[in-house]
């Protein structure tokens, strides 16, 4: 064991609440980034506490058969000694490996430190770069029903762009809702955007605005809407 490897395992044994409370932070924070990238994302969090530097937090671990607990490869603790450790980097990457199941993945390691700057672990984020592009994209779009989801995971769907997604999503809300005959046309609209809620069009850019103007409302009465319904 070098003087490099002595310092670094003095150090795992003073790690201190407070870097235990920032490696938790940087948990908590982990489903955003998987939910962000989708399904294809694996999202892990080493903690060098023990030499392994075990998981201590995963999303999406199915990737890579990964559960918390498992060692970390050792790829990433060398790296993590040598980039992280040795030559004060934050980033390491990116760089290229396979996954268990054979599939190319792209990561990338983001190295946490304290307020003195010493690492107290990593993130590492890996997508998954072998799956069909059409399924990759599939991911990163909000789930909605009425088919909708279907036609998304056909590569030959007519659907080519967001614009296109949110006037299908929005089509086939009002068809649904049209079979209801005891509706006003308020609680027609206000059950429509609140199908569309519920399928996570709203989180799509622009969606607003888009539905006022195929319901033929404004913008406001969209809000009034989704107010209400965060309140239900």
């Amino acid at each position: 064991m070098d003087r490099l490897e002595e310092r670094l395992t003095e150090f795992r044994n003073g790690l201190t609440t407070h870097d235990m409370e920032i490696l938790d932070g940087v948990r908590r924070v982990m489903p955003a980034i998987a939910q962000a990238f989708g399904s294809n994302c694996l999202v892990s969090l080493h903690s060098i506490e023990t030499p392994d530097m075990p998981c201590i937090a995963v999303e999406n671990g199915n990737i890579n058969d990964l559960r918390v607990g498992d060692p970390a490869s050792g790829f990433v603790r060398d790296s993590m000694l040598e980039e992280g450790y040795r030559e004060g980097k934050n980033t390491i990457g990116v760089y290229y490996t396979r996954t268990v199941h054979d599939h190319a993945i792209k990561c990338i390691i983001s190295v946490i430190r304290n307020e003195r700057n010493h690492p107290i672990g990593c993130m590492c984020i890996g997508i998954d770069v072998a799956v069909p592009l059409y399924e990759f994209m599939q991911s990163l779009m909000p789930p909605v029903d009425y088919d909708l989801a279907n036609s998304l995971s056909d590569p030959f769907s007519r659907i080519s762009s967001v614009d296109d997604m949110l006037h299908h999503a929005i089509s086939q809300a009002v068809t649904v809702v049209s079979e209801r005959k005891d509706l006003s046309a308020t609680d027609r609209n206000r059950l429509i955007v609140q199908m569309l809620h519920e399928n996570g069009i709203f989180s799509v850019r622009g969606a607003v605005g888009t539905v006022a103007s195929e319901l033929g409302v404004t913008r406001y009465t969209i809000y009034n809407y989704l107010k209400d319904i965060s309140f239900t």
